[in-house]
């Protein structure tokens, strides 16, 4: 039974009891992020309901959008260009190879998966009405990685050096790429569902049209924070005017039905390279990051629905898999290819595994062309399981490939 209250208590609950999964975490010596995670799980429809799926999904949507749009904006703001000069074609060449190995190999296990599952055989013609679509639209949306989980990892233990550079590259430019993939993916899947011919329109220039109006947003926008930040006399300013910058990039890129994150992330990359007193931007933020961190991972969390992935759970494991082994043998193909030094073909697969909140938004998106495809719900829970199944895990894959390679050399900032 769910209990009923106001929007506010459950808000303070939320952050409250994540601040105690994170510190719990942290004396077991794990991710904090895994104790948010947790923590979320427990609060969730699953065990205690505390947290109703209704809420999740509706009543706590602009918080999780919110902390959204900041990790876009730090993720973008992670991309300076007088720091990825040297590191630069590293990062352009792991992205594609990563993420295209993830959509490849992903789709590639569902194609093989779906029908011994679902119980449809090879013959039927749902194999290209249902399966071959809702196998490339899981593909491209197993590219994204997530953003918040590496960069909570990366500021807990402080992580510096060239393969945490190049992982806070290739993130950022991941999820943009992923976006690009899943547009053009969804526009020939709809067409393969309904039985429509592919249009060249409609499966490459009109993505691209979104693709390239998000950037210019956020361009935009990085030219009205210049103006306004210039003229900002007092530091204490610096939160509201930056936070408002972001929020409203994000909030009329998807009023205008344009992918959101990469106008916020674009936004980021201007900033920190053109903005004047971009230091002082990225530090009033960071006083609102523990927060957003700890509010969305325990939402993300508490999505989790058990019983649903009971009839998902095959199609988590699946999609787990396959992911995981394309990021590995993408990211290793990326970087032997581009000649980047031993460290990062060792160790960058690893830190490219959580999965989370681009996932599910995807994922949530998709539901509707899925649902014609007659996987709507039982897909959604499968990338959930997936992403829980990750973020369970892949935090410490990440702190232990960042601790081999050297780039954790002090202590992690703790809870006091």
């Amino acid at each position: 039974m769910a209990f009923s209250g106001h929007p506010l208590a459950f808000a303070g609950l939320t952050l409250l009891a994540g601040h105690a999964g994170g510190r719990v975490a942290g004396m077991l010596n794990v991710p904090k992020v895994t104790g948010y995670l947790v923590t979320g799980i427990l609060l969730g429809p699953s065990l205690l309901n505390l947290l109703s799926p209704d809420m999740v999904r509706t009543g706590f949507r602009p918080v999780t959008e919110l902390a959204l749009a900041v990790i876009a904006f730090f993720i973008g703001g992670s991309l300076d260009l007088s720091k990825m000069k040297r590191l630069g074609r590293h990062i352009l060449i792991i992205t594609m190879t990563q993420a295209t190995g993830a959509f490849v190999v992903t789709s590639l296990v569902l194609i093989a998966v779906l029908p011994l599952l679902f119980d449809i055989g090879f013959g039927s013609p749902r194999i290209w009405t249902a399966v071959l679509p809702t196998a490339l639209i899981l593909g491209s949306i197993s590219a994204a990685t997530a953003p918040a989980a590496i960069l909570a990892i990366v500021h807990q233990y402080r992580a510096k050096g060239p393969l945490t550079s190049v992982l806070l590259g290739v993130v950022a430019l991941d999820d943009g790429l992923t976006l690009i993939f899943f547009s053009f993916t969804m526009q020939g899947c709809l067409s393969l569902i309904q039985g429509t011919p592919i249009t060249f329109s409609h499966l490459l220039l009109s993505p691209l049209r979104s693709v390239l109006m998000a950037l210019f947003l956020g361009t935009l926008s990085a030219i009205g924070l210049a103006r306004i930040i210039a003229r900002v006399e007092h530091s204490r300013a610096v939160l509201g005017v930056s936070l408002g910058a972001v929020l409203f990039t994000f909030g009329l890129a998807a009023s205008l039905e344009l992918p959101e994150l990469l106008a916020a992330m674009c936004l980021g990359f201007m900033t920190v390279n053109f903005v004047p007193r971009h230091e002082e931007i990225f530090t009033a933020l960071e006083g609102i990051e523990e927060p957003v961190f700890t509010a969305f991972f325990v939402l993300a969390g508490a999505h989790l629905d058990l019983e649903l992935l009971q009839t998902a759970g095959g199609l988590a494991l699946a999609i787990t898999g396959g992911r995981f082994l394309g990021k590995l043998l993408g990211s290793r193909a990326g970087a032997r290819w581009s000649g980047a030094p031993d460290t990062i073909r060792k160790y960058l697969g690893p830190t490219l595994l959580p999965s989370a909140g681009v996932a599910v938004g995807l994922a949530l998106e998709a539901e509707h062309v899925l649902g014609l495809a007659g996987f709507g719900a039982v897909a959604v829970s499968g990338v959930l399981g997936s992403v829980v199944i990750n973020a369970l895990i892949t935090p410490l894959a990440v702190r232990g490939a960042l601790t081999r390679a050297g780039e954790i050399s002090t202590p992690p900032i703790r809870e006091e």
